[in-house]
């Protein structure tokens, strides 16, 4: 068997490996709000409803543009949402294993190994964040394809469509794009920037429609200079297990940026010189992500990229500092032995079990709600909830609005927002679907009119408790509590939930019949 056809069937049984253990937990149970927008907003904008103009989102348009045509080819689900998750972290681990087999073969399958691991920590989730690092990686591999008449404008619509999914991708695409940008020819930097922008034009069609100061608000005003600091987690020595990991990515930063100058400025510079400096820039220009939210799921989204070619370059520089002669197994070794370190630290706290477990705890229960259905985390939740949705089925009428929130809406810090896909014969009674600090809290926000149109509240006293260090404590006005004591009675209490109804409803709702379980209404 020749050398190419042994790593292709290598290539392929690693992949299909990846794969499986990516889809161990892909059933695992819903995140109400980050996972549960991600199943109604596409929902909204197929009714006719505009991000921006009709609801908040902190976010550009291209991840629910991509959810929504999936959602159209198989149905709204969250099986649909997650297998797009699934594509995304399959097309990072491609575009790693393509950008390190320019060295070496070992090292390439090494660096998919650890990526697969690091980007585990975040669950199978559609996340614009992957999506958007999808397209930042490819756009540097199409970059490097120098036979490739038309590199340069796919790059840049590439590049372009990373910032269609984060807008704060802007700075790593710049810089990742920067060593070859500058190797362009006039007519070069032409197509990339004129294929950058074709990518941008959704963005560009929802702020003609929705208006220019709703789409700024939404996009740079509210989540950069007014709620960062409501969302924002400071690094702290109680997650010494997630420090260490910090300073781990800091130092792989250190190293690809140190190699990546020495490759540049040698005599006769490798032709991958300039892709391993983008690469190492990449890694560089996210680290923000995991300084302005310190937890597991932002520090992956982080270490992404600078960890798993951290062996590539240490190989390199070996080379280079101590004459050493790279072969199969010497890299072979310096790979297992950042991820001997990874798989070490991973076993200092359960949430970054990822790092290091074959397998991962699988305990959700479905629910199914017409024809919905949503994994839920345990049994006392599915009871929970299957008690609301019975109940909204049997009363709720078809049109009628929903508002899903926290009990004490002075403080808007999180709420249930998949209820709004559940609950799919009911409109959403308010702008704020998903509900975040310092925004719909605000004074002089929409909140309260909004919460005086619905027909039905459901509350949930367990944002009572939360207590994060930053400002999404602040409280805002009671005006919304206001709207609510005067305007709607209390229909059920079940466990931590208030279900409410408008109280100038027909009488025979405002009778309060027994709930379906037969246990009575308060």
């Amino acid at each position: 068997m020749n050398s190419t056809r042994h790593q292709l069937l290598v290539t392929i049984g690693l992949f299909l490996l990846v794969t499986a253990y990516l889809w161990i937990g892909f059933d695992a149970h819903l995140l109400p709000m980050d996972e549960g927008l991600l199943l109604a907003y596409p929902e909204q904008m197929l009714n006719g409803k505009l991000p921006y103009r009709d609801f908040e989102t902190f976010y550009p348009p291209g991840n629910l543009l991509v959810l929504l045509a999936t959602y159209q080819i198989f149905d709204f689900s969250f099986i649909a949402e997650r297998a797009v998750g699934l594509f995304y972290r399959l097309a990072i681990l491609a575009a790693i294993f393509l950008i390190v087999k320019r060295w070496s073969f070992v090292l390439a399958v090494g660096a998919t190994v650890i990526a697969t691991l690091i980007i585990k920590l975040t669950q199978i989730v559609a996340f614009a964040w992957w999506g958007g690092v999808a397209c930042a990686l490819w756009s540097i591999v199409f970059l490097t394809l120098v036979n490739l008449r038309s590199r340069v404008a796919v790059a840049g619509l590439l590049g372009g469509a990373a910032l269609l999914f984060r807008q704060d991708l802007g700075p790593a695409v710049i810089l990742a794009s920067l060593p070859y940008w500058l190797s362009m020819t006039g007519r070069q930097r032409v197509f990339y920037l004129a294929s950058f922008a074709v990518a941008l034009l959704p963005l560009v069609w929802i702020t003609v429609i929705a208006g220019i100061k709703p789409v700024f608000d939404n996009l740079f005003f509210y989540p950069v200079l007014i709620c960062n600091t409501a969302r924002r987690l400071p690094i702290s020595l109680d997650k010494m297990e997630l420090v260490i990991l910090l300073g781990f990515h800091f130092l792989a930063v250190i190293v690809n940026l140190l190699v990546s100058v020495i490759l540049m400025r040698e005599k006769g510079a490798n032709p991958n010189a300039k892709l391993l400096l983008s690469v190492s820039l990449l890694g560089l220009a996210v680290t923000p992500q995991a300084l302005q939210r310190f937890d597991t799921i932002h520090l992956a989204f982080a270490m992404f990229c600078s960890v798993p070619i951290f062996p590539c370059t240490i190989c390199i520089l070996l080379a280079r500092v101590v004459n050493w002669r790279p072969s199969p197994r010497r890299e072979g070794i310096v790979f297992a032995t950042i991820l001997c370190v990874l798989v070490g630290i991973g076993t200092m706290k359960p949430s970054l079990r990822g790092i290091y477990s074959v397998s991962a705890e699988i305990s959700s229960v479905p629910l199914e709600v017409k024809d919905r259905k949503v994994p839920l985390g345990s049994a006392a939740e599915f009871r929970t909830i299957n008690r609301i949705a019975s109940l909204m089925q049997m009363f709720s009428r078809p049109g009628e609005r929903l508002f899903v929130g926290p009990r004490d809406l002075r403080r808007t810090v999180a709420s249930e927002v998949y209820f709004y896909h559940l609950f799919s014969w009911l409109e959403p009674a308010s702008y704020f679907l998903e509900l975040n600090p310092l925004s719909a809290n605000r004074e002089g926000s929409r909140l309260a009119s909004d919460i005086a149109s619905a027909d039905w509240l459901v509350l949930n006293r367990f944002y009572d408790n939360w207590n994060e260090p930053n400002a999404s404590g602040h409280f805002g006005p009671d005006a919304p509590n206001q709207i609510v004591k005067s305007q709607f009675l209390v229909r059920a209490e079940i466990d931590t939930f208030i279900v409410l109804e408008r109280a100038n409803r027909s009488a025979a709702n405002a009778q309060k019949p027994p709930l379906p379980d037969g246990s009575a209404a308060p």
